[in-house]
């Protein structure tokens, strides 16, 4: 604490001579924080609970707990930060919450002493997650082993991403073999989120069962069962892991969506504007008609925090969205250029090898054309996350426009693996659509961008390539609608700001072929 700069004292202070009880009254009501540490020593110590008391009063009481123990009475609705597993780290998840409480009360944000209230007042804009050890169902040593071994895994996968916050093993291990409460347990790490689950036989194989939720509320978020064989899995323990780890990846970025859509407040942190940004591409079926709010966001995101290259590569890459999909106004398109550009050279810069940014920096290197760069980005960022749902998405736009077309279809199904829902899951249809389409699969396209419309109706480009793909084979059906409904969306649209989206196919005499085709169509839907 001293090394943060602030002036502390403690017991040790003490002066020969001075009356105990005079010296901390004293020093307790010039006290902006009080510090507790509930230890079994101290919860049973009259002296320890009137000194907690007097900081419970006025308002700055931090408690925290050590030696596994629970406040005494009248203590327990305070949010205890556990620091049973602390080792000295002032860069632990521990510290760093207890450093920001104080931080916050210091500078006068602390508005309130309830515990939920609290601990979100200095919550970090990374969110915690805490990931327990998976229970055992039975007394095989090899099945506790598995089970401890997979809880493990989990945790180091989920902390190559440096957007989350991970409780370390040590700090969530420490509850293993104990009847404790999962939401309460999580809050005492701090935790936003938390995982749990179960190993057991089911016949010849092997039942992994995983329950994520939020700690707040002890509402389940997501739950799943995988079942393999024992062997395979004491054998190859990283396919389950990987789907686990990118699972519960996309399904936080949705909760954390949901957590910033229900805040009443409109000041929001970087992270917080990214996030709600987020959940509109991810889940939003009107994209389009909010794309301009989304830019908004991600604009404050900036605002709030200059460096913030996950938001400058979002950035970036949603402008050369707008630009090949023809959904720019009429004079916008030099300056949507320039701002993708600016955005993609100031998340380069920033980016500090993060996988997470990296991957909307290879997202738009593919957008802007530079296939090449984009696939060594990517294939980089999976080597080192293999659990990264959004960059199988995007790697398979790179394979299509490279024209490797199983290896695109690949790594969708990779995706479509590892999160079938949350994240990007609900866009499936539409990566795999377009996929079909840029190889000439025709029908196949129809299909999947049918589906993908469905959700999504306001897709003006999705509906140009249905009705595309349409009137290139035979009995594709219906045309006019999907022009019509691409225009009753995006009425700025037309043949030649669509060209750029039809010229970045592999195959540039198909791309002529449909531009050609799109022409023909246009003047009668148009009319």
């Amino acid at each position: 604490m001293r090394g943060e700069g602030w002036s502390v004292w403690w017991d040790e202070n003490l002066e020969g001579g001075s009356r105990f009880a005079d010296e901390i009254e004293k020093e307790l009501a010039a006290a902006r924080a009080v510090i507790v540490l509930w230890s079994r020593a101290a919860i049973i110590s009259p002296w320890v609970c009137d000194e907690a008391a007097v900081g419970r009063n006025k308002g700055c009481l931090f408690p925290i707990s050590i030696e596994n123990v629970h406040p005494p009475l009248g203590f327990r609705q305070y949010h205890s930060i556990s620091f049973n597993a602390w080792r000295g780290d002032a860069r632990s998840v521990e510290f760093t919450a207890l450093r920001r409480a104080v931080a916050s009360a210091l500078k006068g944000e602390r508005k309130t002493s309830d515990a939920k209230t609290d601990r979100k007042s200095f919550a970090s804009d990374k969110p915690v997650i805490a990931v327990f050890p998976l229970t055992n169902m039975s007394r095989d040593d090899e099945q506790a082993f598995l089970a401890d071994g997979l809880a493990e895994d989990i945790i180091s996968c989920l902390a190559t991403n440096r957007h989350i916050l991970v409780a370390s093993r040590a700090a969530t291990f420490a509850y293993k073999g104990m009847q404790y409460d999962i939401a309460q347990a999580a809050n005492a790490l701090n935790a936003r989120y938390a995982v749990s689950g179960s190993v057991r036989k089911v016949g010849a194989r092997i039942r992994v069962s995983i329950e994520f939720i939020d700690a707040d509320t002890s509402a389940q978020i997501w739950a799943h069962k995988y079942d393999a064989p024992l062997q395979q899995l004491l054998e190859m323990p990283d396919a389950i892991v990987e789907k686990i780890s990118g699972s519960l990846g996309a399904h936080m970025s949705w909760a954390e969506a949901d957590r910033v859509n229900r805040a009443i407040t409109t000041d929001m942190n970087a992270w917080e504007y990214f996030q709600r940004a987020l959940g509109v591409i991810e889940r939003g079926p009107s994209v389009a008609a909010q794309l301009s709010d989304v830019f908004a966001l991600l604009e404050k995101a900036i605002k709030n925090d200059p460096d913030y290259a996950y938001a400058h590569a979002f950035l970036s890459w949603l402008n050369y969205i707008v630009i090949i999909y023809g959904l720019y106004e009429e004079g916008e398109l030099s300056s949507r250029l320039r701002a993708a550009q600016h955005h993609l050279e100031k998340a380069r810069e920033r980016a500090c090898n993060d996988p997470f940014c990296l991957t909307w920096i290879a997202a738009s290197e593919c957008y802007s054309g530079r296939y090449e760069r984009a696939g060594e980005i990517i294939g980089d960022v999976l080597t080192r996350n293999p659990c990264n749902t959004y960059a199988f998405y995007i790697q398979s736009m790179v394979f299509a426009q490279q024209g490797n077309f199983d290896d695109a279809h690949e790594a969708i199904e990779r995706a479509r693996e590892l999160a079938p829902e949350g994240g990007f899951g609900l866009q499936y249809c539409w990566f795999k659509g377009y996929i079909y389409y840029v190889s000439g699969e025709y029908k196949q396209a129809d299909k999947y961008i049918s589906a993908h419309i469905e959700s999504h109706p306001d897709y003006g480009f999705s509906n140009v390539l249905l009705a595309i793909a349409r009137a290139s084979y035979d009995g594709g059906g219906n045309v006019s609608t999907p022009l019509r409904e691409a225009l009753r969306h995006s009425p700025t649209l037309t043949p030649e700001k669509f060209r750029l989206a039809l010229d970045a196919q592999p195959d540039k005499n198909k791309a002529a072929r449909e531009h050609d085709l799109l022409k023909q169509l246009w003047p009668a839907v148009h009319g």
